[in-house]
């Protein structure tokens, strides 16, 4: 298992590296988004384990979303992904194997049933008090877990791509509150060394200070990812349009001779689709990679069923993209 630290970097390596090396003393490794090839050349001797290099920064969420997909294709031992940025340090008390097997742990325990594995969630540290607790109402340095990263946002990322400095980690903390799958913990203090911060004790308040230089050109975003943030919280009939998750990797079941179905709980309304009558499990291939839907439910004779399939075939993975369309994929 591995644990990575995904975060675009604008500060000069010598600076960020302050942090980024209490992060690989205790375990972590490290993806960069960096601004220029020159950087990348600079980050390559100081240790950094995945280097992006574009000629456009896209903005922060496409940026993580972007390296975390890239490592859960190349690497499947990449297991949690921690975002934030590069003035935020680990928790000193605990390698990154630790908090990995404690997450692990309480997310099987709590949402295993819902939600089929045991990296489904999103973890927060609120141990650093900094500006009253501010880190409360923002997933501002979360621990996400591969399987929400996978799934989320119709499989393209655990952040909305239309944020580029602000609101993205306030966002992902009332989605993932939303589904039930959202931990803050106490007792693990990444410690936020923001420009603002008066001093290094837990709680410090904040105080003002001139914008840092690599920050400036982001600041004036503010008010338009407000609004972008608002309009989504507020969107009818459901909040967070687009945020929905695909299916999860559940079984494939021959039924009867001659339908094919993914077996899980339903997301909505909870049910557990488990009157498998006459029914033959014939394979444990994975839904990963499929666009699944978040409310596919398995059909059968006789059975109950939520998403009505149709056209099966032998062979072939019933799933839905969401909308009540069902697709054959062989």
């Amino acid at each position: 298992m591995s644990v990575w630290l995904t975060i675009p970097s604008a500060r000069p390596p010598e600076e960020a590296e302050k942090c980024l090396k209490l992060w690989r003393e205790r375990g972590y490794k490290i993806a960069l988004w960096l601004d220029s090839p020159a950087e990348y050349t600079e980050w390559n001797e100081l240790g950094a384990n995945l280097r992006c290099v574009r000629v456009h920064y896209p903005g922060y969420s496409q940026a993580v979303n972007w390296m975390i997909r890239y490592l859960m294709q190349e690497r499947s031992d990449a297991e949690w992904f921690i975002i934030g940025g590069d003035d935020v340090e680990p928790d000193l008390n605990h390698t990154a194997e630790e908090i990995a097997e404690q997450c692990g742990e309480y997310f099987a325990n709590f949402h295993k049933d819902d939600y089929g594995n045991d990296s489904f969630g999103v973890m927060q540290p609120t141990g650093d008090r900094f500006a009253q607790g501010s880190i409360d109402k923002i997933a501002g340095s979360a621990w996400i877990g591969r399987e929400f990263a996978r799934r989320m946002y119709g499989g393209n990322g655990p952040l909305w791509p239309e944020y580029t400095r602000f609101f993205m980690d306030e966002e992902l903390q009332e989605v993932a509150t939303r589904l039930g799958v959202f931990q803050q913990r106490r007792d693990l203090i990444h410690l936020h060394r923001h420009y603002m911060r008066e001093s290094d004790a837990i709680d410090s308040p904040a105080i003002y200070s001139e914008i840092p230089e690599h920050l400036k050109a982001q600041e004036v975003k503010w008010k338009a990812e407000q609004d972008i943030f608002n309009k989504r919280k507020h969107a009818r009939p459901t909040p967070w349009p687009g945020s929905e998750p695909i299916a999860w990797a559940g079984f494939i079941v021959h039924v009867a001779g001659e339908m094919f179905g993914a077996v899980q709980r339903c997301v909505r309304c909870k049910e557990v689709l488990t009157d498998y009558t006459n029914c033959m499990t014939t394979s444990s291939r994975p839904l990963s990679g499929f666009a699944a839907g978040a409310y596919v439910a398995v059909a059968y004779p006789g059975g109950r069923q939520k998403i009505v399939v149709s056209e099966p075939g032998p062979g072939m993975v019933l799933c839905n993209d969401g909308a009540g369309r069902s697709t054959a994929i062989q």
